[in-house]
C-alpha cells in the first residue's frame, strides 16, 4: 500500500477525493514500463544505485508524487539484505578505538591508511575494503537479492489500490453495502474478514441488501497499525465485486479533518480479484494444535463457513465437538477491535437462542460488561487456555444439551 505522504487526495465539501490514475494514460504507462525495467535489472545492485536509476527513469511530465508511489510499490516487491562481510558496528568500534589511540600520540600526518590496512590484515581486506565495510549496515548499502516480477499494467492497478488502502488507514468506520449478493460472494467476503481478524457487524437494511460494518484503525486505541494493515489486506475482496457501495469515515491530514470516502463499482478503475484465502487465522490453528495435545477427547476443527442469523451473518473460527456424544459448539476468537464494538457483537450473539456459541476475547476488549453473554466468554491475554475453553463448553453443553452432529 501507499504511505500517507504518497496518497494524493483532497477534501472537497466533506468528501475525500482520491487522485486515481488512468491506466490508459500513455505517459503514465510508459513511466511504469521504465520503472519496471529498472527493477528487473536491480538484482545484485545496492539500494542506493537502484534508487538513483529509478529516479532518473522517473524524469518526465508525470506528477512526481505518482512516480514516487510507483517506486515505493516496486521496492515492496524487493528482498534486500546487507552485503556480506564483517559486522559493520563491531568494525566501526575497532577503527574508532585505533584512531583515538593514534590521535592521542599526536603523530602527524594522521596515519589513516595505515590504521585501515592494519585492521584489514586480520580480516583479509585492504584499506579500501575496510572503509567500504564501515557503513555497510546502512539502508542505502543494502543489496537487492530478489525482485518479484510485475508487469506495468499490474503496477498501475496496485497504485490505485494503494491509494484506497492508504486512505483507509485513517478511517474510523467503514460501511459496505451489497445489493442482492450471491451466497458464494457472502461466503468469500466473510471468510476473508475472519482470516484478517476483522470484527464485522452485518445486517439486512432492506430485503435483498446486506450491510457490513467495520471499525477503522483510527477508532482503536491499541494495535491501530496492525488493524490498519489487516483492513488494507481485506479491502480488495470488496473492491473487486461487480456491485458494491463503500463509505468510509476518515480523519484526514495533520489536522485530522473529518470527511468521508465514497466508492462504488462504477466510481473508478476496476480492481483485480485477490488470490485465494490461505486458511484460518494463525490464532485459530494454534488453538487446534493445543487441543490435539491436551484434550484428545475433544475434536476441534476450523470453521470458516458463515452462519445465517436472524439479522445477518456470523462466521465463527472453530467448531468444538465432544467425542463422547457428538455435541458441539461454535467458538469465535477476537484479538483486535474496539471494546464498544465487541460488546455490541456479544449482545447480538446473545439474541440467538438456538445457536450454541462461545467467544474467546482478549481481556482488553472486554472493558464493557455484557450480562447477556455471561457464561459464554473466555478472556485471555495471549491465547485461550484449553482448560478454560473446555470448562465453558462443558458448562454450556451440559445446560443446553447442545446441537449434535448428524449420524451417518
Amino acid at each position: 500500500m501507499l504511505t500517507g505522504d504518497l496518497v494524493r487526495a483532497r477534501v472537497q465539501r466533506g468528501k475525500l477525493r482520491l487522485a486515481m490514475i488512468d491506466p490508459a494514460n500513455t505517459e503514465i504507462a510508459e513511466l511504469a514500463s521504465r520503472l519496471v525495467a529498472v527493477f528487473n535489472l536491480a538484482k545484485g545492485a545496492s539500494r542506493e544505485e537502484t534508487q538513483s536509476a529509478a529516479e532518473a527513469a522517473a524524469q518526465g511530465p508525470v506528477h512526481p508524487a505518482v512516480a514516487k508511489g510507483l517506486i515505493h510499490l516496486l521496492w515492496k516487491r524487493c528482498d534486500t539484505s546487507s552485503p556480506e562481510g564483517p559486522d559493520a558496528a563491531a568494525l566501526r568500534a575497532i577503527v574508532f578505538r585505533e584512531a583515538a589511540r593514534a590521535r592521542a600520540t599526536g603523530v602527524s600526518p594522521f596515519p589513516r591508511d595505515e590504521i585501515l590496512s592494519g585492521i584489514g590484515i586480520t580480516m583479509g581486506l585492504d584499506a579500501a575494503g575496510v572503509e567500504a565495510a564501515l557503513y555497510s549496515d546502512l539502508p542505502s548499502e543494502e543489496i537487492v537479492r530478489e525482485f518479484e516480477p510485475v508487469d506495468s499494467s499490474r503496477l498501475l492497478d496496485d497504485y490505485n489500490l494503494g491509494l484506497v488502502q492508504g486512505a483507509l488507514l485513517r478511517s474510523t468506520r467503514v460501511i459496505v453495502t451489497l445489493g442482492r449478493p450471491r451466497p458464494e460472494t457472502v461466503r468469500a467476503i466473510l471468510r476473508a474478514s475472519r482470516f484478517h481478524r476483522l470484527l464485522v457487524a452485518s445486517r439486512r437494511p432492506t430485503p435483498g441488501r446486506l450491510e457490513l460494518s467495520f471499525d477503522g484503525p483510527a477508532n482503536l486505541i491499541e494495535e491501530t497499525v496492525k488493524h490498519g494493515m489487516q483492513l488494507a489486506c481485506f479491502i480488495p475482496w470488496i473492491l473487486c465485486l461487480p456491485k458494491f457501495h463503500l463509505v468510509a469515515e476518515i480523519l484526514w491530514g495533520a489536522k485530522r479533518t473529518p470527511c468521508h470516502l465514497e466508492l462504488t463499482h462504477a466510481s473508478g478503475p476496476g480492481f483485480r480479484a485477490p488470490g485465494p484465502i490461505p486458511g484460518p487465522s494463525t490464532e485459530a490453528m494454534a488453538l487446534v494444535s493445543l487441543f490435539a495435545k491436551e484434550a484428545p477427547e475433544w475434536k476441534i476443527e476450523p470453521e470458516m463457513e458463515p452462519v445465517e442469523l436472524d439479522d445477518g451473518y456470523w462466521i465463527p473460527d472453530l467448531r468444538l465437538t465432544r467425542e463422547s456424544d457428538g455435541s458441539w459448539v461454535w467458538l469465535e476468537l477476537i484479538t483486535r477491535g474496539r471494546p464498544q464494538s465487541v460488546a455490541a457483537h456479544l449482545r447480538r450473539l446473545a439474541r440467538q437462542k438456538k445457536t450454541a456459541w462461545l467467544v474467546a476475547a482478549s481481556q482488553a476488549l472486554l472493558a464493557e460488561p455484557v450480562p447477556e453473554a455471561t457464561g459464554r466468554l473466555i478472556p485471555f491475554k495471549s491465547i485461550p487456555l484449553v482448560e478454560h475453553v473446555i470448562h465453558r463448553a462443558e458448562t454450556l453443553l451440559g445446560c443446553s444439551g447442545g446441537p449434535r452432529l448428524p449420524t451417518t
